[in-house]
C-alpha cells in the first residue's frame, strides 16, 4: 500500500499541489511505511479521530483521493466492502 501512496502523492505534486495530507486508515491505522514515504508530506495515524478519513484538512484543501477506500464485510451502504480473510485463505 505504501507505493501506492507514493506514487499518489507523486502524481499529485506533479499536478501543481503545495500540502499532502495521508490519512493511514485501514485496521489500526498504523499499515504505511513511514520510512518510505516522502518527507514533505502530513501523515495522520492511529485512532480515534473525529473526521475519520478526512482528519487532517479543512476547507483550504481543493481536493482528495481516496486509495483502497472500502468499509466491513456487513455494511449494505459501504463502498466496496471487503469480499475475503485472507486468514480463511489459509485454511483452504
Amino acid at each position: 500500500m505504501t507505493q501506492e501512496v507514493n506514487a499518489a502523492i507523486e502524481a499529485a505534486f506533479e499536478a501543481g499541489a503545495t500540502e499532502i495530507v495521508v490519512s493511514d486508515s485501514h485496521g489500526n491505522g498504523q499499515n504505511l511505511l513511514i520510512e518510505k514515504l516522502p518527507k514533505n508530506i502530513l501523515l495522520v495515524r492511529s485512532w480515534p479521530r473525529p473526521l475519520m478519513m478526512m482528519q487532517g484538512i479543512d476547507k483550504s484543501f481543493a481536493g482528495v483521493i481516496f486509495l483502497g477506500y472500502h468499509t466491513g464485510t456487513t455494511n449494505p451502504q459501504g463502498v466496496r466492502a471487503h469480499t475475503m480473510s485472507s486468514a480463511r485463505l489459509a485454511d483452504v
